[in-house]
């Protein structure tokens, strides 16, 4: 059972590591998180602690970064090497669960994939994405668009923010990650299958 208590822990262990402005994001990731849990019948517990500790190593430097991947077996490739930080899900879900105790699989490929997303996402895992994305507290040309595709079901929603992701890492000629191309070639297959279209 998620307590309090542990909240309190997460949450103090956060204010090491996050500035306030970030600290506040994650409590919007982690209360949008609960609400769409509970819409769309996901255990809310779950998304609450994913939620809140998605960004827990959102501040390791980028050497650390690089080291901690190679010490955690996260394979690296072009995007994670020009980018370290996109390493923030899959190095601080490795920390989460060493630091904290984090134990639930869900919830650590959660953390692990909010960055890049991927094929086969699962419910809790596309929840986190959008939640990271869409916060309440989120700015930016289109947001409330993609608010608005919420209505239309969870894979509407990811579709319409990985296509955005893809459109906006474009026009800064950013590296796209593979698992973020993966991930918007898989949404839209499900979608076609879901619609009966093959």
């Amino acid at each position: 059972m998620y307590s309090q208590e542990l909240r309190a822990r997460y949450l103090e262990a956060l204010r090491q590591r996050l500035t306030p402005k970030r600290l506040v994001h994650s409590l919007g990731v982690e209360k949008m998180a609960v609400d769409l849990a509970k819409r769309y019948g996901e255990d809310a517990e779950k998304a609450a602690v994913a939620g809140l500790l998605h960004d827990y190593a959102k501040y390791v430097p980028d050497d650390k970064m690089l080291a901690y991947a190679k010490e955690f077996g996260v394979p690296l490739c072009h995007a994670y090497e020009a980018q370290p930080n996109l390493l923030h899900g899959p190095v601080g879900a490795k920390l989460a669960e060493r630091e904290l105790g984090i134990r639930d699989e869900q919830v650590l490929a959660a953390i692990a994939h909010h960055t890049t997303g991927g094929r086969g996402m699962s419910r809790l895992e596309e929840i986190v994405y959008l939640s990271d994305l869409l916060e309440e507290n989120r700015e930016f040309d289109g947001v409330e668009q993609l608010r608005q595709a919420l209505d239309f079901g969870l894979e509407q929603a990811l579709e319409q923010a990985l296509a955005h992701e893809l459109a906006y890492l474009q026009a800064r000629g950013g590296e796209v990650h593979p698992d973020t191309a993966a991930a918007y070639q898989w949404v839209i297959e499900k979608r076609r299958e879901q619609n009966g279209k093959f």
